[in-house]
């Protein structure tokens, strides 16, 4: 199972038209963006209020409720209907993981250059080539390649050839931009930069450029928690809606709209356990199970590292032995786990 839950700037457990949910039997109303833990007895799980100090305050008020839970249930309104999670073993987590957004950058590669010994040659009457590969691995799209030239005519200054060449790179349909450094009678270059800081290029340089210089200048830095990949990631995670996603499909082809904005930067936290199945005779490993919970990175409310504090703290607690001690004597009242019960 992968399950993706996307949250928004609101208040934890919000309620449509203000207010906080009281449990399970109003999770139909959890406002979109809004998370909400419960016990598995369907009540709201209380966690520390936004702005308060987590370490010095507990992060659930009501850690009562938590004692007597072999598991908690995950819940998120959405602008279609409430994702809920349940039955999530707080004593079999594996792993609980964050990673913060962090800033894609894109590649710069310069053929030629400003100084004496990496600058472009050029002769008269003679063709400059430059050519430019996508080298990105995927098998989204067929790799991307441009091959661009011109003369060098008799008489022409050596800018007005690159200025040539830079237009061809940058021609409407191009995976790059071009851009001149140096001119008029300096040392030039030409920098090339992809549109999608997610791509990978190299390239490539003959004729009366053969021998000149080819080098990255500004390495790639791949972001995390980018909206865009964000929400491929949600078409990704939701087969269970009978979306197979073996094809980039249209927007018209899913039933319901997406929560990720593609134009929002993301924190994201991972938590993975095993999924099991019992039979008569014995119980036996199905799945891996992931749930990841994209928060808005900068968020007042429901920030990344708060949420990731509350869930450490449910989880932990189960491993404590007091906090998380679970009742030898179960009468099935809601009382369990109260001592003297």
């Amino acid at each position: 199972m992968n399950r993706l839950v996307v949250l928004k700037d609101v208040a934890y457990a919000a309620k449509k038209g203000g207010g906080t949910i009281a449990g399970a039997n109003e999770l139909n109303v959890l406002a979109s963006g809004a998370l909400a833990f419960l016990n598995d007895r369907g009540e709201l799980l209380v966690v520390t209020p936004e702005g308060v100090d987590p370490v010095a305050n507990p992060a659930f008020i009501a850690s009562a409720l938590v004692a007597d839970s072999k598991s908690f249930t995950l819940a998120v309104g959405r602008s279609a209907g409430v994702q809920v999670i349940n039955t999530i073993p707080r004593q079999e987590i594996e792993a609980v993981t964050y990673k913060g957004y962090k800033a894609p950058v894109a590649m710069v590669v310069t053929v030629g250059g400003i100084t004496a010994g990496k600058a472009l040659v050029f002769a008269e009457n003679e063709e400059a080539v430059v050519k430019v590969y996508d080298t990105s691995f995927t098998s989204r799209y067929n790799i991307q390649d441009m091959n661009v030239s011109t003369m060098k005519r008799i008489g022409e200054t050596n800018e007005a050839v690159v200025d040539r060449l830079v237009a061809k790179l940058n021609k409407e349909d191009s995976f790059v931009i071009a851009a001149k450094v140096g001119g008029g009678t300096a040392n030039m270059g030409i920098t090339l930069t992809p549109k999608d800081a997610r791509t990978t290029i190299t390239a490539a340089i003959s004729g009366t450029f053969e021998f000149g210089n080819i080098e990255t200048t500004t390495a790639q830095i791949y972001g995390d928690g980018v909206g865009e990949d964000i929400l491929l990631i949600e078409k990704d995670f939701s087969v269970e809606e009978g979306n197979g996603n073996y094809i980039d499909y249209g927007g018209d082809y899913y039933k319901r709209s997406f929560d990720t904005d593609p134009n929002a930067n993301y924190d994201v936290i991972n938590m993975i356990w095993e999924g099991r199945h019992s039979s008569p005779t014995r119980t036996h490993n199905v799945m891996r199970n992931r749930v990841m919970i994209a928060a808005i990175d900068g968020a007042v409310n429901q920030a990344g590292t708060a949420v990731l504090f509350y869930l450490k703290s449910l989880i932990g607690k189960a491993f404590d032995s007091v906090a998380g001690a679970e009742p030898a004597a179960d009468d099935g009242t809601a009382t369990d786990g109260v001592a003297g019960n």
